[in-house]
């Protein structure tokens, strides 16, 4: 469970919606259908009479064994991501909206905006960009054609957003309000939840257990999730139920079973609200709240279209890659 979506937060939120939500990957299971020679369904020719990529003394390399290996590599997440394309582009088309260049441009700054560089020049930010995706083995095309999909959700986004002035009020009280500082960690079995817990009350550090055993992605943090308030709906009711009830910094809670993980929690500090004026922060939550709406929008309108496609996998060795991961039709 992810204890907080922030929006964007990270470049990594936009690299993982290359394929689909899921981080792409070159490791790939071979299929029945592939092997290091030439694809069995490839027609039999002579091997004059087939193209030829490169020679290594005298001895020809094909075209056909590139594409084998680059479909190995790379064919289920660009093939995932070409179909999910479609997919929005035609949803689009039916509400008789379209994206220019300028909204592609202009959704590529906003992402690069959100990355942890923020301050640079956008010439700088964009050679970070080109480096990561070169250590991710991610294409610029890519990268532009996962652009060109949060563009037309956005679109798609804009016509569902309502931003009301609760919205706004539940924006500032998760921001200047009373907010309290946790730490977390979770856990897969109640037995384990047990142990740490002993361990705890012997006077175990909690930032170290969470490092070493908890399943959450703040475990890298020691388990320091950011500052929340008491009453946030974005969590779960037992986890700030859990997290309300600890009234002294170091108190650590009893186990929580949150829907199917045991979390253990700390209570780091507390932060006083801060004396500011509504009125005063109103303009800038309206941008932060629009923000964080509109992804969410992007996020449930992609999973309805994705749900309700009806999408058939032609090329046996696509379908092949796409079968073990339970979405090949």
């Amino acid at each position: 469970m992810n204890i907080i979506q922030t929006v964007r937060n990270s470049l990594l939120v936009a690299l993982i919606l290359l394929a689909g939500c899921k981080e792409p990957s070159t490791k790939m299971e071979t299929s029945p259908a592939q092997s290091e020679q030439a694809p069995q369904q490839t027609p039999q020719t002579k091997p004059s009479e087939r193209e030829i990529m490169a020679t290594v003394n005298g001895k020809p390399i094909y075209m056909e064994q590139l594409y084998e290996n680059l479909l190995e590599a790379f064919g289920r997440t660009l093939a995932e991501q070409l179909i999910t394309n479609e997919l929005v582009r035609q949803e689009l088309e039916v509400a008789s909206l379209s994206v220019t260049p300028a909204d592609i441009a202009a959704e590529n700054e906003f992402t690069l905006q959100q990355a942890p560089w923020p301050d640079l020049q956008k010439a700088d930010r964009e050679n970070l960009l080109k480096n990561m995706l070169a250590q991710k083995n991610i294409s610029r095309k890519q990268w532009d054609l996962t652009m060109l999909r949060l563009a037309m959700l956005r679109k798609l986004a804009q016509q569902k957003l309502n931003i009301t002035e609760q919205d706004l009020r539940i924006a500032f009280n998760r921001r200047y309000g009373r907010r309290i500082v946790i730490r977390h960690i979770q856990l897969a079995q109640a037995d384990k939840a047990q142990e740490l817990i002993k361990q705890l009350k012997g006077g175990a550090d909690f930032a170290e257990l969470a490092k070493k055993h908890s399943i959450n992605a703040t475990a890298r943090n020691g388990g320091l999730i950011a500052p929340m308030a008491i009453n946030d709906k974005r969590l779960p009711p037992s986890f700030t139920s859990a997290a309300a009830a600890l009234t002294e910094p170091g108190q650590i809670s009893d186990i929580v079973l949150v829907e199917t993980a045991y979390h253990i929690l700390k209570l780091e500090k507390i932060i006083e609200a801060q004396a500011v004026d509504f009125q005063d922060v109103k303009n800038e939550l309206t941008a932060s709240v629009h923000a964080e709406k509109i992804q969410e929008l992007q996020q449930q309108i992609l999973m309805k279209i994705v749900l309700r496609a009806d999408i058939k996998y032609v090329d046996p060795v696509i379908k092949s890659l796409l079968a073990p991961i339970g979405i090949a039709r």
